[in-house]
């Protein structure tokens, strides 16, 4: 097996930490963006340590975690031993790879077990020590002991700090350098849609799971989907973060409906059936894969490079979890697209900004509220026309059309937008050529002359005329399908409830 060569960022973050530790600081968090190589640097910094005859702990909470960082240890030649369930476990390795949850249910609550002996122990997305009592237990038992985390996002839900966690913090490259070295890929952002979420209830820095599931489980959120999808990236292979179970099944089902291949996992979907559904995605063999709350962590498929957030969220640890699942570059990948119909770009802003990270905030306790004193925010245009989202410039660079000025202020959503390039976004859709297909589909379903007239009427907010009445019909295109079908939603749930029509 042929060593990792680290880059020379990685080798530069081993150096920083080394030179930490050296200055008398004991626990460090080392901030590395998804798709930087933290476990590289893990690697290389344990095969140090065992080379010395030093002992390594290593904590990760997920199974596959836990494989994929024995796999990369095998590669730099170390030997390790891993403990969790129905795994042999060798207490006398130099290298041990643990479940976060094996090792404190057998350590701390059965007591079955000793703490694995220690020099340094490297804990695997860090900022679970926030929150987590079992996590803060079993760091808590090495107390005297060199400790690294390491993390994309040094800060909780509500945006606090890590002061409490750690004595210093390493700062790896950023994003965008990241993306100017050819290690990520820059992503374009559509915002279709933005849901009211004033009333929903905000507990431990984001919104209350059921409440969010309900508000955003509705046919037309997921019409909007399908159609703008069908619109932006019909070909890309694409994840999907949805609000709830339930959410997530819809939406699966609505692509399915389109003849798309797609499928949904939870996090009560069997793990033989999870990891069936993951691998027929990462070969091509299913096109769109819809979860809930699945996917955040420890999954990488670099080929996906669309992504809709339909989930909604005021944590910025979790949009830039979630986002950073198609940042990494692949063959013919030159960048990603995120759909964004749950607000996070107005909430957050693009993912390749320069972030303040921070053991403390000070006076402004979070990091949200230290970036909005820092600089003044952008305010973006959503075209009412194409719904792309863009600024410094007044016509929109997709399809040309000019937001109407009203001769009084109206409210606007600030947030921190990147200018989109006219020659990244999707054409304005040709007129003639959905009129042929309106007609193509009223004749396959019996529909009356005039349905395609009042269809196009519809969706262009003027009628096509008698020009066009002499045109071949087109067979239907799937953004076409995808925006009828938002159609008959809308339609059916007026029917339920007439007083929303």
């Amino acid at each position: 097996m042929i060593e990792p060569v680290c880059r020379d960022y990685q080798l530069d973050c081993i150096d920083e930490i080394t030179t930490s530790a050296a200055h008398g600081n004991r626990r460090i968090v080392a901030v590395m963006p998804c798709g930087a190589g933290k476990t590289i640097v893990a690697g290389k910094i344990i095969q140090n340590a065992v080379k010395n005859g030093q002992r390594v702990l290593f904590l990760a909470h997920r199974r596959e975690l836990i494989w994929q960082t024995q796999e990369k240890l095998a590669s730099f030649g170390v030997e390790s031993t891993v403990l969790i369930p129905d795994e042999p476990y060798d207490p006398s390795a130099l290298a041990c790879i643990a479940s976060i949850q094996t090792l404190h249910a057998r350590a701390m609550r059965r007591k079955t077990l000793s703490l694995p002996k220690s020099d340094l122990v490297i804990c695997d997305e860090f900022a679970h020590a926030f929150s987590s009592g079992t996590w803060q237990k079993i760091l808590a038992s090495y107390s005297k002991e060199y400790i690294l985390g390491l993390t994309a996002t040094p800060i909780n839900r509500c945006g606090e700090g890590m002061a409490h966690c750690a004595d210093a913090m390493v700062l790896g490259p950023s994003i965008q350098q990241l993306i100017d070295l050819g290690h990520l890929v820059p992503a374009r952002y559509f915002c279709p849609s933005l849901p009211d979420l004033q009333k929903l209830k905000i507990q431990a820095g984001d919104y209350v799971q059921n409440q969010l599931e309900e508000h955003m489980d509705k046919p037309k959120l997921i019409g909007d989907i399908l159609e703008n999808w069908s619109r932006i990236c019909p070909t890309e292979k694409t994840i999907v973060f949805a609000s709830g179970v339930k959410h997530s099944i819809h939406i699966a089902e609505g692509f399915k409906s389109l003849g798309v291949s797609a499928e949904h996992i939870d996090g009560d979907t069997p793990s033989e059936d999870r990891d069936k559904i993951i691998s027929k995605f990462r070969r091509g063999e299913i096109q769109v894969i819809s979860n809930c709350a699945v996917l955040t962590e420890g999954f990488d498929d670099p080929s996906a490079s669309a992504l809709v957030f339909a989930r909604p969220t005021k944590s910025l640890m979790l949009y830039l979890q979630v986002a950073g699942r198609v940042l990494r570059p692949s063959p013919g990948k030159n960048r990603a697209t995120i759909l964004d119909h749950a607000g996070v770009l107005y909430e957050h802003g693009p993912v390749n900004q320069s972030w303040d990270w921070k053991l403390e905030y000070g006076e402004q306790k979070t990091i949200g509220e230290a970036m909005r004193r820092k600089k003044k925010q952008a305010k973006p245009i959503t075209c009412k026309n194409c719904k792309c989202v863009y600024e410094k410039r007044l016509d929109c660079p997709n399809c040309g059309v000019c937001p109407t000025i009203n001769g009084r202020a109206v409210p606007t959503i600030e947030a921190y937008l990147q200018e989109l390039e006219a020659d990244d976004l999707p054409k304005a859709p040709d007129r003639k050529q959905f009129y042929c297909e309106l007609m193509a589909y009223a004749r396959e379903h019996n529909y009356k002359p005039g349905w395609a007239f009042f269809k196009y009427q519809e969706r262009f907010g003027v009628h096509p005329g008698t020009i066009w009445r002499n045109l071949e019909p087109i067979m239907p295109s799937l953004e076409t399908k995808s925006w009828l079908r938002s159609r008959q939603i809308a339609w059916a749930k007026s029917r339920r409830n007439p007083a929303n029509a």
